[in-house]
């Protein structure tokens, strides 16, 4: 099996589906509706994705995803952001100053 190009897949409906907006999606459903093993999943976020694990890539790219609509929808509450990628505003504010180091409306703050 080709990781990469499974990965790409992966990502494409991802993004293409808004999946990361399912605050409740798991691995196992995940796995399921890419046509996937949950062991093949695995394997192809941890050779893509320099080991992270299902919830950690989850997060960051619900994370990303929040950063684009930041930018991109200055009009938008920061709740309303959170709701589109899955996050509760907490979640979101704790995993974004993680991540990028500011919290998303000192991000917005400093952008704007």
């Amino acid at each position: 099996m080709d990781y990469k190009s499974e990965y790409d897949r992966i990502l494409k409906a991802v993004y293409d589906e808004k999946l990361y907006a399912d605050k409740h999606l798991d691995r196992d459903t995940f796995a399921s509706h890419m046509n996937l093993s949950r062991h093949t999943l695995n394997r192809i976020l941890s050779s893509n994705t320099d080991g992270l694990s299902f919830p950690q890539w989850m997060n960051n790219i619900r994370i990303q995803r929040a950063g684009e609509l930041l930018q991109d929808e200055p009009g938008k509450t920061i709740a309303k952001i959170s709701e589109e990628v899955g996050l509760t505003p907490d979640n979101l504010r704790r995993l974004y100053r993680q991540k990028v180091g500011v919290t998303p409306s000192e991000y917005r703050y400093k952008k704007g």
